[in-house]
């Protein structure tokens, strides 16, 4: 039995602190950033030298500085030497859920803020996150735009078709977004598709051991994660463990990928329309030789978290060492297939790129060392490792998004008339991905949060993390 990641971590987060989001500048009036180089994402460009209007959440009116006026009493923002971008989205992350507090859950949305991430696809639903993504909607919580899965289908849950067909319907009542599977039976992946496909509901997810990468595709699964089935269905024809027990595939398998089957693959995916969620930094987390104290060193960014949370992971990875029977998805996290494990997958992404398939940006945060926001620009690094440029790679996060959504008219690119999710930049993120960490302020449905801003909530998350906390934490268990 092939183990998902989501199934080996029996508690993602412990906890955090419980601390309201700073009030944006500018919740629903007038904000100008005036004299700034745009990026609009709409091709590989920089327009310089303009101002962009928001008026009530949307982009009014953008134009040269020097032709564009600037309306009496609005926020102005000084752009120059500065660079707009559409803002970043996470489409695959863990929500918090009952019966962690509302001001624990809040805090969590305001990490993905605080690295300009303005849109959020949760992939591990729960009954409550329909109110949440609605809460957000309106502006009753400073947050990024959400779109949630129900809770997963799972083989051990769902067994049969009429039961597949039945949760079907309940989510797609219960208002979900998508329907999430990870790993069934064909009849019941069958009936799940099929079902879905009668409402109008997308059916995102892993793909099921009994279907394949190639019947996913061609069944019409919208979009698949972390590249699931894909070595498997490049295992070399005469491979010697085709028939072998599952520690040993885990093992072994990526020795006896053949690459030369990856253009048929390729082609299928592109054909198919089906979107891939590569989480390329999740995988290298999980198969890093490096123990959590380490880990725990090397990201800053996990002091935001409680002190029990990072420990817990430290202590879970270390498991993952020690235990060379622990598998991550399939593939086992120590021996001689880890690393060619990780170069096959950049190079898949890259054959999917460049032939045309289509891929969004995702991370799992939540997970292990995926800390909220800060994970997306772990991603983006390695995507570029894997041969996409700056340009493309903030592709993946902004135009493609809104294309997946089908909501290209609203967001992904900077225009006139679409919601102001905005992030303003200190360099060109075009010639250098790692400047789209240096932020000068977040725009989200047109609120407003300088840097300063961000640092100093930041910074009193960090400090109520410590030992001394006096807050609610979020419970243990959960998957």
């Amino acid at each position: 039995m092939r183990i998902g990641v989501h199934a080996m971590i029996a508690s993602p987060v412990l906890g955090l602190l419980v601390l309201s989001a700073p009030a944006s500048s500018q919740p629903t009036g007038v904000a100008a950033f005036v004299n700034v180089a745009l990026v609009p994402m709409d091709r590989e460009r920089v327009v310089p030298s303009q101002t962009v209007v928001v008026r009530g959440g949307r982009i009014d009116e953008i134009g040269p500085a020097d032709t564009v006026e600037v309306p009496d009493g609005a926020m102005v923002v000084d752009g120059r030497g500065r660079y707009l971008i559409p803002g970043l989205a996470d489409m695959h992350a863990h929500l918090p859920a009952p019966p962690t507090p509302q001001d624990v859950i809040d805090s969590v949305l305001f990490l993905f803020v605080a690295n300009g991430v303005t849109t959020v696809r949760g992939m591990m639903g729960h009954p409550s996150h329909t109110g949440l993504r609605d809460r957000v909607a309106r502006d009753e919580v400073l947050g990024p735009t959400l779109y949630v899965a129900g809770p997963p289908l799972e083989s051990r849950s769902v067994t049969d078709a009429e039961t597949a067909r039945t949760v079907v319907r309940e989510q797609a009542v219960e208002g979900f977004d998508f329907i999430k599977v990870i790993d069934v039976n064909a009849e019941a992946y069958n009936a799940i598709i099929e079902t879905a496909d009668d409402l109008d509901i997308p059916v995102v997810g892993h793909v099921p051991r009994a279907v394949g990468i190639l019947g996913a595709l061609g069944l019409g699964q919208v979009s698949v994660e972390h590249l699931d089935g894909y070595l498997e269905a490049a295992e070399a024809d005469d491979s010697p463990i085709r028939d072998a027990d599952f520690t040993t595939r885990s093992r072994q398998l990526p020795l006896v990928v053949d690459t030369t089957k990856f253009p048929r693959l390729v082609m299928e995916t592109r054909d198919s329309g089906t979107w891939n969620v590569p989480t390329l930094a999740l995988y290298e987390t999980f198969l890093a030789p490096d123990r959590g104290e380490a880990l725990k060193l090397e990201r800053p960014e996990v002091r935001y978290l409680p002190p029990e949370t990072v420990e817990e992971w430290v202590t879970l990875k270390n498991e993952f060492l020690d235990n060379p029977t622990r598998n991550v998805m399939g593939f086992a996290v120590t021996g001689p297939g880890v690393s060619r494990l990780l170069a096959l997958r950049k190079e898949m992404v890259q054959a999917l790129h460049d032939g045309g398939a289509r891929l969004i940006l995702g991370t799992d945060a939540l997970q292990l060392f995926m800390v909220p926001g800060f994970s997306v620009h772990r991603e983006m690094v390695l995507l570029v490792e894997s041969g996409l440029s700056p340009y493309q790679v903030l592709e993946l996060g902004t135009r493609n998004v809104a294309e997946y959504l089908g909501q290209l008219s609203e967001v992904g690119t900077i225009a006139a008339g679409k919601r102001a999710d905005l992030l303003l930049l200190e360099a060109n993120p075009l010639e250098d991905i790692g400047n789209v960490l240096r932020r000068s302020g977040v725009m989200v449905r047109g609120n407003w949060v300088s840097e300063a801003e961000i640092q100093s909530h930041l910074e009193r998350i960090a400090e109520s993390g410590g030992s001394d906390r006096r807050h609610a934490s979020w419970p243990s268990g959960g998957r």
